[in-house]
């Protein structure tokens, strides 16, 4: 049962970055996410966009806490939105 919660909890955080990503790289195309678990401070997932491994990003639970490589962080769109911005905003068009 931990099992299916966990998956629950890393797959809902996913979605959560694949948003993110969506939302602050005009270039995105596709993530690939390739580890996941728990640590001190909570969750981390890590990954890759546009199937370029030299984009690489570490991701905390709700996109709180969020580290990329230098040729990723340079694609993206300032100012940048957190993760609780662009769901307010996607609620308010959604009214």
């Amino acid at each position: 049962m931990k099992h299916l919660e966990n998956r629950a909890l890393f797959n809902e955080q996913k979605e959560k970055v694949t948003l993110y990503l969506k939302h602050n790289i005009p270039d995105f195309k596709t993530v690939t996410f390739t580890n996941e678990e728990f640590n001190p401070i909570g969750i981390s997932i890590d990954g890759y966009i546009n199937t370029d491994k030299n984009l690489s990003f570490t991701a905390g639970k709700d996109v709180k806490i969020f580290s990329c490589s230098d040729e990723l962080d340079k694609m993206f769109k300032e100012p940048r939105k957190g993760y609780d911005e662009i769901l307010s905003g996607l609620k308010s068009y959604e009214d």
